[in-house]
């Protein structure tokens, strides 16, 4: 008989188990390091740092510099046979992933395509552009045939002369018609321009396709990176909101204005375990 009476208590403490590890594999963080973060290195050096961090996925600046071995070769789709095929050696020894590749851009219908080639090439899920709105009809036909995707990306409202796409209404208006363009939202920029982070996440719901994480000490201009929930940003409510919607592209830690910030990138890694 007390068998029987502990059954419905052993049966749901089982079901609470399975409950909350479905739950924390669900909401375990995809996390990469923005290689414009540590932009004094090049891509040989930077492993190392990267192993130091504890992070084992980059987003790749269009500015990264391959190797002093190659002085003048950035990581780009101009690169030879034979850079590539180092480039390739040094990712696949360290078991590093690239998971976007950007800021680039594109003028042309080629240029589009050379850059979801080279993505290709480097099993690399999202280009992030911030290309004009004439080019997203190519993007649109062009990266699905590669498995890629655009993500649109921003700076701060002082950008104005290149795009406003600070703006994430704007943001969102501009590539609700096309299937393979989407957004990299940089909500440090955001908040250099006064918005607010989780109120631009919710209006590019369901187009997030990468985000450039970023806490800031001051909602001005101005402003500098500071370490996850240090800052201005209210950083567990963000992730909270995005956790909300669903949210399971990679969170790109671009910690900006420190020249090696490594314990910084360190404390920003283990904030996103740990909430």
């Amino acid at each position: 008989m007390k068998k029987l009476l502990l059954l419905p208590l052993i049966l749901a403490i089982a079901i609470s188990t399975s409950i909350n590890a479905f739950a924390a594999k669900k909401m375990a963080r995809k996390v990469a390091v923005q290689t414009y973060t540590f932009s004094q290195l090049p891509l040989d050096e930077l492993i190392p740092v990267l192993k130091e961090v504890g992070a084992d996925c980059i987003g790749a600046s269009g500015g990264l510099k391959l190797s002093k071995k190659y002085p003048d070769v950035r990581f780009n789709p101009s690169m030879t046979d034979e850079q590539k095929a180092y480039a390739h050696k040094l990712l696949k020894d360290a078991k590093i992933k690239v998971v976007s590749y950007g800021v680039v851009g594109s003028k042309t219908r080629e240029d589009v395509e050379n850059l979801c080639k080279f993505a290709k090439e480097f099993d690399c899920p999202v280009i992030i552009t911030e290309d004009k709105p004439e080019q997203f009809k190519f993007w649109d036909e062009i990266a699905p045939q590669y498995g890629v995707k655009m993500a649109l990306h921003n700076h701060a409202y002082n950008n104005y002369k290149s795009n406003a796409y600070f703006y994430p209404r704007l943001v969102e208006m501009l590539i609700r018609p096309y299937k393979s363009v989407y957004a990299c939202a940089d909500n440090g920029h955001w908040i250099r321009s006064g918005l607010d982070t989780i109120e631009g996440h919710n209006i590019l719901k369901g187009k997030l396709q990468a985000i450039h994480f970023k806490d800031m000490n001051k909602a001005e201009l101005n402003a500098h990176c500071v370490p996850f929930g240090k800052g201005v940003a209210n950083m567990k409510e963000v992730l909270k909101n995005l956790d909300e919607q669903g949210y399971d592209g990679y969170f790109v830690i671009e910690y900006e204005g420190t020249r090696h910030p490594v314990k910084e990138v360190k404390q920003c890694i283990e904030f996103l375990q740990n909430n």
